[in-house]
């Protein structure tokens, strides 16, 4: 297999430019985010991708929303809290799980060092079809 000096020096998971990219192996890297801590992103596919945070206590992230992603925060260690625009902050602990859809204003905050195993994905739409005209026989 080889690698391309571009997968390393970008250190980008989704590089088209090696044989890791073709075969469907990534590469895992740590990228800092400003003040709230790092984030490790251990797998990435068509639909989304998988990443661990190792978040600073005392911080927040950015208050955001995505149009079509769903993010699932899964708690491993520590405490934190998903603030959303719907009135409310669900806190989560160890073992816990909570899941944002699509279009709602949300952010974490940290309440103490916390793990946190985050799942950005879009979600499957049976609906998801416009039909111009119906099947049938020939």
């Amino acid at each position: 297999m080889t690698i391309s000096p571009r997968c390393l020096s970008n250190a980008s998971l989704d590089c088209r430019y090696c044989d890791g990219y073709r075969w469907g192996i990534f590469f895992m890297f740590t990228q800092t985010h400003g003040t709230w801590g790092e984030r490790l992103r251990t797998f990435s596919w068509d639909g989304g991708i998988i990443t661990i945070l190792f978040l600073k206590a005392k911080t927040r992230c950015s208050w955001h929303s995505h149009r079509k992603i769903w993010n699932r925060f899964v708690c491993i260690s520590g405490e934190i809290g998903i603030k959303t625009d719907k009135g409310y902050i669900t806190k989560l602990g160890p073992k816990q799980m909570f899941e944002v859809e699509p279009g709602v204003y949300h952010e974490f905050q940290v309440y103490e060092d916390s793990i946190v195993e985050e799942i950005a994905y879009a979600k499957y739409d049976e609906s998801d079809i416009e039909r111009k005209e119906l099947g049938s026989t020939l």
